[in-house]
């Protein structure tokens, strides 16, 4: 499997929508599919201008700001107070300047690099499922000093260093457990990747015709289901009207599941 592509895709989700040209509008300049923030937001700037210093300079015109000339300049800190949102010249010259195909070379080549550190550190740390290093990606992604604690929390509680164990004490950290859609939508597109069968009943059993006469389909009678259970290895989801999006059980025992937590409305 793709490792690092897979921590690009995930990252880039949960960090901008996928979006070259994204901007925060409320904060400290922050940018890109990675959300580049201050100095390295700067620093992505720097190698869109080396690869088409005529298109930056042309796109960057008509900010408020001398955009062009902080970028090319030497001080590393002209961007640590930036706030493009202040302006709309700026974020317009900004969206422009992020929008230069020039601006997705760099962009791709930054995130792969910033993908490959980040499965480097989980492999550091002797996380050998790819599922799980790649959750740890975007987990350090967001914060290298939580990413370690979750780590220290499953190592201490003599767990192996599996998805749903990274995923378990990630919703225990105080800190983490603040970004709950983040954490759930990444486990379950990770859950799905890495290979685990997805059951969604009702079905009929895969050797049985459904009423429609084709094998393991979902009958026309229950066409509008929406109360279900997803089982998976260790554990499961129930899908209800109060929870849409889902609510994750992990097994404590024998046949025996506890709900982790809602991420469900």
């Amino acid at each position: 499997m793709d490792v690092v592509g897979k921590t690009i895709e995930i990252v880039g989700h949960n960090e901008s929508g996928n979006s070259y040209t994204s901007i925060n509008p409320t904060d400290v300049v922050s940018i890109g599919l990675f959300n580049w923030y201050g100095a390295r937001a700067l620093n992505i700037a720097r190698e869109i201008v080396k690869i088409d210093p005529a298109g930056s300079q042309t796109a960057l015109d008509g900010a408020n700001r001398n955009l062009y000339s902080e970028i090319i300049g030497g001080n590393n800190n002209v961007w640590n107070n930036f706030r493009p949102g202040s302006n709309s010249a700026d974020m317009s010259a900004l969206k422009k300047f992020l929008g230069l195909d020039a601006s997705k070379q760099a962009q791709d080549k930054q995130a792969n690099v910033d993908a490959q550190g980040y499965i480097s550190q989980a492999k550091a740390r002797n996380i050998t499922d790819e599922a799980a290093q790649v959750y740890f990606a975007d987990l350090y992604n967001q914060s290298p000093r939580q990413a370690g604690n979750i780590v220290n929390a499953v190592k201490s509680n003599g767990l192996s260093f599996t998805l749903n164990n990274l995923h378990t004490y990630a919703m225990k950290n105080s800190v983490m457990n603040k970004y709950s859609t983040r954490r759930n939508w990444t486990y379950n597109q990770l859950v799905g990747w890495s290979g685990e069968e997805v059951i969604t009943p009702p079905v009929n059993p895969p050797n049985q015709n459904g009423g429609d006469g084709t094998a393991g389909n979902l009958p026309p009678s229950a066409s509008s289901v929406s109360n279900y259970v997803l089982f998976k290895k260790d554990h499961l989801i129930v899908y209800n009207s109060e929870y849409p999006q889902g609510n994750i059980f992990v097994k404590a025992g024998p046949n025996i599941f506890i709900p982790m937590t809602s991420s469900g409305g």
